[in-house]
């Protein structure tokens, strides 16, 4: 029974990852909307999901212009007139927007405020309930994807139905000519979804045992490739420690990663820790050795970040596409050969004490602050290029694990225009305590 299920999770892993089996996958995907002209919103936004899919799974760029191409087309003719939100989106039906925060009040009628408006399913609450046209007028709207490549119906629905530019940061810095060539009116801010860690949440305790070789700080969710971590830790050295921090994802849970665990061999090397306070959380984080995030593809991956800022090293597949592998260097961490891994992890771990990530990253500015700078500088240009007023800046934030305010004054200050905003917008932005 064990060898059967570790079978089953390399053999569907190479399915789900093979590049040839992507490739007909998309193909067939594609050649299906060839003989398709739909008609009517909900018609429209069947086809445009099938070919966002269609490109997340392609691994070919001249497919993936094709299909680009055909979502400009359908996009065009796509309205929210008679769209069925429910059939598609039911998690939008809550007129509460929680995973939000505003970040600079409108000033006057030349000079807007700045919504920052993370996931698709929180936009997607904004947009459909919200009186679309004064928050237009008063406000710029931010957005933050949560995968990439970003062939994705909710994102492009944002851009039909919010009238002026649009602005989002990114998953991945490789998807910035994407956004160019998919959504031209949509203005890309060179930030990513985890370039909002607090780094003195995360400093380092330089006391701390190391009781762990290897953290793991991710969701249980198939996609982040446990298995990979079993499947290695087989063939190292017995008294290697590993340490799994995350939360069930996908009707995954404990008993999951147990289960596969036990198919390798390996479950008496396995500590699985979730529902951890967040102290608690990053102390243990921080008595790991190296920390290792498998996924071949995802968003940014904020576990990578928080993880340089607690002094972890961090390392990844090489040829992996996650957003934060642009900060993985010879002082952060290093990219893993999938067919190697357990002798690249060997050696990481042996060599843990030789990595720098923490100074690093502050270093390099790449925490909450410095990230709060860069929007505020891409915001105050786009305004001055349009010749409208800037005199005052947005407040920075941080990440953790929704949006709060980063200086305990702008939690006072900023409270009275959310009571505003509900009644103004018809929509409640839920307020970071």
């Amino acid at each position: 029974m064990r060898l059967f299920t570790a079978a089953r999770l390399v053999i569907r892993d190479f399915l789900r990852h093979n590049r040839t089996v992507r490739l007909l996958l998309s193909g067939a995907l594609q050649a299906l909307e060839t003989f398709r002209s739909p008609a009517g919103s909900n018609a429209i936004a069947d086809s445009l999901r099938t070919l966002a899919l269609a490109g997340r799974l392609t691994p070919d760029s001249c497919s993936a212009g094709k299909i680009e191409r055909d979502i400009n087309d359908r996009l065009k003719l796509w309205s929210p007139a008679e769209f069925d939100w429910e059939r598609f989106f039911p998690e939008s039906a809550s007129q509460i927007v929680q995973k939000a925060i505003i970040l600079k009040r409108p000033v006057s009628p030349d000079e807007k405020g700045v919504l920052f408006v993370a996931f698709e399913d929180q936009w997607l609450r904004l947009l459909r309930h919200a009186a679309i046209s004064p928050l237009a007028r008063d406000y710029h709207l931010v957005l933050s994807p949560t995968w990439s490549p970003p062939y994705d119906l909710a994102f492009s629905i944002a851009t039909r139905m919010w009238p002026n530019p649009l602005f989002t940061i990114l998953s991945n810095f490789d998807d910035i000519p994407v956004f160019s060539r998919l959504f031209p009116t949509v203005r890309v801010v060179r930030l990513l979804a985890s370039s909002w860690v607090n780094a003195n949440t995360f400093a380092p305790d330089n006391h701390l045992v190391k009781e762990y070789d290897i953290v793991m700080l991710a969701n249980f969710a198939a996609y982040k490739r446990h298995f990979a971590l079993f499947r290695a830790l087989r063939d190292m050295n017995r008294r290697t420690r590993v340490l799994l921090l995350g939360r069930p994802w996908g009707g995954r849970n404990r008993s999951t990663l147990e289960d596969e665990a036990r198919a390798f061999g390996v479950l008496d090397r396995i500590t699985i820790m979730e529902g951890l306070s967040d102290p608690e959380m990053i102390r243990k984080l921080q008595s790991a050795k190296v920390s290792v995030i498998l996924s071949t593809r995802e968003g940014a991956c904020v576990a990578v970040v928080e993880s340089l800022f607690a002094n972890v090293p961090v390392g990844l597949l090489r040829g992996a596409s996650v957003g934060s592998r642009a900060y993985i260097n010879a002082q952060t961490g290093r990219f893993l050969r999938p067919e190697r891994l357990s002798e690249d992890l060997t050696t990481f771990v042996a060599a843990f004490a030789d990595y720098q990530p923490r100074r690093w990253a502050v270093q390099n500015g790449i925490s909450c602050r410095e990230s709060s700078d860069v929007l505020n500088s891409t915001l105050k240009s786009h305004t001055a290029q349009l010749g409208h007023a800037w005199t005052q800046d947005i407040v920075p934030m941080h990440w953790r694990p929704n949006a709060t305010f980063l200086d305990a004054d702008d939690v006072k200050r900023m409270k009275v225009e959310y009571h505003r905003f509900a009644s103004a917008y018809g929509v409640r932005i839920q307020f970071p305590e």
